[in-house]
């Protein structure tokens, strides 16, 4: 299997295996498929009131309206089954750790 080490024009370098009879120019054109020069645009920049939580539009997406109020209520339901089954275990471990140590010394 070759193995070609790459280069990108801004100092990142890539290591390309690919099967027997694979060139050099394949391994670049798999890298420039997966690979863009062209800095991503910040979400942030692109869409400010997305992320301004005074906006209608950040409300509509996040706010205390965005949910209905029995999924709310259900999700917080099993979030404080969840939490309590796991400090029960975590007690109970605790516990088990004590006598164990006790009993050891």
């Amino acid at each position: 299997m070759p193995v070609f080490q790459i280069t990108a024009p801004d100092g990142r370098k890539f290591k390309v295996t690919g099967p027997a009879g694979f060139t050099k120019e394949q391994a670049l054109a798999r890298i420039r498929s997966q690979y863009s020069a062209a800095p991503k645009a910040n979400l942030k920049e692109q869409n400010p009131a997305e992320y301004d939580p005074a906006s209608p539009q950040y409300q509509a997406k996040y706010g205390p309206k965005a949910v209905p109020f029995g999924e709310n209520f259900s999700a917080g339901v099993g979030k404080s089954f969840v939490d309590t089954g796991r400090g029960i275990r975590h007690q109970r471990t605790q516990t088990l750790l004590t006598l164990l140590r006790s009993r050891l010394t």
